[in-house]
């Protein structure tokens, strides 16, 4: 956030004044800005500025490089940090650029844990408040093959407590929708 100066302010105003989107791509770098707090920091500051949040990307092994990379899951508990702090226009795409020409692919935390079958709801985890909320299929959708299968554990541990799509609140005991 410390290149969000004055300075730079006035040239972000005079690009956007010209009709030229700005938006912004940071690398996450070990000991430098792989935290949630400096990427939150950052982001507020580009909001200000009028940037756009774009990418976040992980690391590539280049010469010279290896000391600065990070774990993947960084950029993950990055934007788990970040999300709830901040608006979702602030928020970049985590991305990592795979290997051989293989394109970039988006990363992120996992708010959707999966489809139950027999309840017929899909299971999420709240970004803001880490509880669990549940979301019923429509009827006859023809797609209830095409989801990830929920696992019956993960089912048992989260059904009692997760909110429900009909008034917010919990489910009954026996689990029903």
């Amino acid at each position: 956030e410390k290149e969000c100066t004055p300075e730079a302010k006035d040239a972000v105003l005079n690009l956007i004044k010209a009709g030229v989107s700005v938006g912004n791509q940071c690398v996450i770098l070990k000991g430098i800005n792989d935290d949630g707090e400096t990427m939150l920091r950052l982001h507020k500051k580009l909001l200000e500025l009028r940037v756009r949040a774009y990418y976040m990307y992980d690391p590539e092994l280049i010469p010279g490089s290896r000391g600065f990379r990070t774990p993947l899951y960084k950029g993950i508990e990055i934007l788990e940090y970040m999300r709830g702090k901040l608006g979702g226009m602030g928020i970049p795409q985590f991305v990592t650029d795979l290997p051989g020409g293989g394109g970039k692919v988006t990363l992120g935390p996992n708010w959707y844990l999966g489809y139950h079958r027999p309840t017929r709801n899909h299971v999420f985890r709240s970004a803001v408040r880490g509880t669990f909320h549940l979301s019923p299929e429509p009827p006859e959708s023809g797609y209830e093959n095409l989801y990830p299968i929920l696992e019956d554990s993960v089912w048992d541990s989260v059904k009692n407590q997760a909110y429900s799509s009909s008034k917010g609140v919990s489910l009954p005991k026996n689990g029903g929708a």
